[in-house]
């Protein structure tokens, strides 16, 4: 999964838009875990399921959150394999 944090600014960032509107995105990572995935964005029960792993792994996006103040929702962003490199 991916989150849409843009470092805590009030807007989401550029990239969010392309991979919404292209329902799919390119992931260049290690260990195999690169590669092509359809994207979608979590709504609801399964975001709230997801944010909460998110910040137990990452508890430094608590602050990001905090700093928008209600101005925008984190985007979840869940990722399912199309392709592997």
């Amino acid at each position: 999964m991916l989150v849409a944090s843009a470092a805590g600014r009030p807007e989401h960032p550029a990239w969010f838009f392309n991979a919404q509107a292209a329902g799919r995105v390119k992931v260049y990572a290690a260990h195999g875990l690169g590669g092509e995935y359809a994207v979608r964005i979590a709504e609801g029960e399964e975001r709230k399921r997801l944010w909460a792993a998110w910040l137990r792994n990452l508890p430094g996006f608590v602050n990001y959150e905090s700093q928008l103040a209600g101005r925008r929702q984190l985007p979840v962003l869940v990722l399912s394999p199309t392709t592997r490199r």
